[in-house]
């Protein structure tokens, strides 16, 4: 189950009983790009692209590589782009001070392993996470996570809103907007709903720090666009776990 948004605490990978929040990017207080938590990049065959450095993908945690490579503009291209404007990056004066930012999702296993038992209908972010998640302008959006499709047949992909993705209000950005994909089409979503590279990617979001792979092709496998979306800290699942990773124990 997906979550994303700002916070007044920060959001830390645990696999204590009744927690279990694992992070596909994160921030701090100042808006600079935190790696994921609490899972590995496992995407054994693609394993590095031909980007400033040629860093690994396989075996690092979520967002690492936006870090690695491009950490100046990790907030331009990736994600977290575009979050309160039109043009502008989250290290703008568009970042609400003091507050974190996080794409997510609540490991169910280990949430409802408290003792006694936590079910779902438990899962409130009200404490964990200094009060629920809040979009840009600082409205409380979520105090539960999304729940998306859960199948062996879809993927889940998780990232902010913004007025590309669903909120045409610079104030109201930032939550959780949740795609749902087929299996053997992620290269597709990719060409056209995220790769703009006649547009302004500062617009989009486009996850340019994998330039290696700005010539994909509808044809190339999930795997290789998953290492591309993890690497610049996409939330990406399938049938209820995030996919193409190795989680934390």
């Amino acid at each position: 189950m997906f979550f994303a948004g700002f916070t007044n605490a920060e959001v830390n990978w645990s696999n204590s009983p009744g927690t279990g929040y694992r992070l596909f990017i994160k921030t701090d207080s100042n808006g600079n790009v935190l790696e994921g938590e609490g899972m590995t990049i496992d995407t054994p065959n693609n394993t590095t692209w031909t980007g400033q450095g040629s860093p690994q993908v396989d075996g690092l945690p979520p967002a690492a590589t936006a870090i690695a490579v491009e950490n100046s503009s990790a907030l331009r291209y990736f994600p977290l782009a575009n979050i309160g404007g039109n043009t502008r990056d989250l290290s703008d004066t568009n970042y609400p001070g003091g507050m974190f930012y996080s794409i997510g999702a609540v490991d169910v296993d280990i949430f409802t392993s408290g003792n006694p038992p936590k079910g779902l209908e438990d899962m409130d972010f009200s404490d964990g996470v200094g009060g629920g998640f809040f979009n840009v302008g600082g409205t409380l959006q979520n105090l539960r996570p999304g729940n998306q499709v859960n199948s062996t047949d879809i993927y889940n992909l998780c990232c902010p809103t913004n007025q590309f993705r669903g909120e045409t209000v610079p104030d109201s950005h930032g939550t959780r907007a949740i795609y749902n994909i087929a299996t053997g089409n992620l290269a597709e979503f990719f060409l056209t709903a995220l790769d703009k590279a006649n547009q302004v990617s500062t617009v989009w979001g486009r996850p340019r720090v994998l330039s290696g792979y700005s010539n994909l092709v509808t044809s190339d496998t999930d795997e290789k666009v998953a290492a591309c979306l993890l690497g610049c800290g996409y939330g990406l699942m399938k049938d209820g776990d995030p996919t193409f990773v190795d989680l934390a124990s």
